[in-house]
């Protein structure tokens, strides 16, 4: 960088080392340098020219390096190709277990962190995204990933002392029978089976099997 017209030099962040170059009008003119160790701010580098007859003058060049970046921004947060904010909810199907994140700090020297967007719940789970700035600086995002409860009230089985009664039907039972006893399984292991009706009298009996998803939804 020219800094024979004068001004202040401005180097790159990271700039620790000011490499002067300086050609005498006269050849038999010396130069001397100092102060080209340099720090992030306002730095000073003294050029002494002596000519041959032992004058000489100093050339002070104020040289600025950039400070390093403190930008922890993000230009693109997304969850599943869907733009999201700090402190927002996002919410997936059911039996989610992973959700696809791209977080791009709008510094490139930042570095970015992803946690949480794997092994996934069923209720609230936090997405975390970390940015650390080029100086150390550091800001968390964090989403809150909700996966829907199931609404799964389907039976894999379903038997009433013993004969199965899964695909419809009247259930006949032998005479004197005054008990139901009903074996219900649930598709869904986080359903629940409730069932009344069980107390039998000769001749024709309802027996009521409600099957309540975790979503609350139920069927009958």
């Amino acid at each position: 960088v020219d800094a024979l017209a004068g001004g202040t030099v401005t180097l790159p962040a990271r700039t620790t080392l000011a490499v002067v170059k300086a050609v005498t009008q006269d050849p038999e003119s010396t130069v001397s340098v100092s102060g080209t160790a340099l720090v992030e701010g306002n730095n000073t580098v003294s050029v002494v020219v002596t000519a041959p007859d032992a004058s000489s003058r100093t050339v002070s060049i104020p040289v600025y390096v950039t400070p390093l970046s403190s930008n922890t921004s993000l230009s693109v947060f997304k969850i599943n190709d869907t733009t999201v904010t700090d402190g927002s909810s996002f919410t997936v199907p059911n039996r989610t277990t992973s959700v696809s994140v791209v977080a791009t700090a709008v510094d490139a020297d930042a570095v970015v962190t992803v946690a949480g967007a794997t092994g996934l719940r069923t209720g609230s789970n936090s997405v975390v995204v970390t940015v650390v700035a080029a100086n150390g600086a550091k800001k968390v995002y964090t989403v809150s990933v909700q996966v829907l409860k199931s609404s799964n009230t389907v039976l894999t089985s379903l038997s009433v002392n013993g004969v199965d009664a899964l695909s419809g039907g009247t259930v006949n039972l032998p005479a004197r029978t005054s008990l139901a006893v009903v074996k219900a399984v649930t598709q869904d292991p986080e359903s629940t089976v409730s069932v009344s009706g069980t107390a039998l009298v000769e001749g024709n009996n309802t027996v009521s099997v409600v099957i309540t998803a975790p979503d609350a939804s139920s069927r009958t």
